[in-house]
């Protein structure tokens, strides 16, 4: 499931999705004055609750480009750098309680 901001909210992005069989939670913009509103065959799958959870993957990964050896992808194998996130949330949790 893709989930985006309103941004995304074009019927050519939504097609492309479902043409690959992905689901998509994107929320539909709000209409300008004067604005026309589109004609869609359907009205598109929403849910504000899963939209909700997006935040947490996102300070997740916001949180994980501080640490700068992750963000800049100094391991160049999957195991060194699994190692190092692993390192970076020891390191969040020991600093946490400081």
């Amino acid at each position: 499931m893709v989930t985006a901001e309103n941004g995304y909210d074009l019927d050519k992005i939504r097609r492309y999705l479902r043409s690959c069989g992905i689901k998509s939670n994107i929320p539909t913009r709000k209409l300008k004055e004067g604005a026309k509103r589109r004609k869609r065959v359907r009205k598109p799958h929403f849910s504000a609750l899963t939209y909700k959870h997006r935040n947490i993957v996102e300070r997740l990964i916001g949180w994980l480009r501080q640490a700068r050896r992750i963000a800049t992808r100094y391991e160049k194998t999957t195991e060194n750098n699994l190692a190092m996130i692993k390192v970076a949330f020891i390191r969040f949790h020991v600093c946490k309680y400081l």
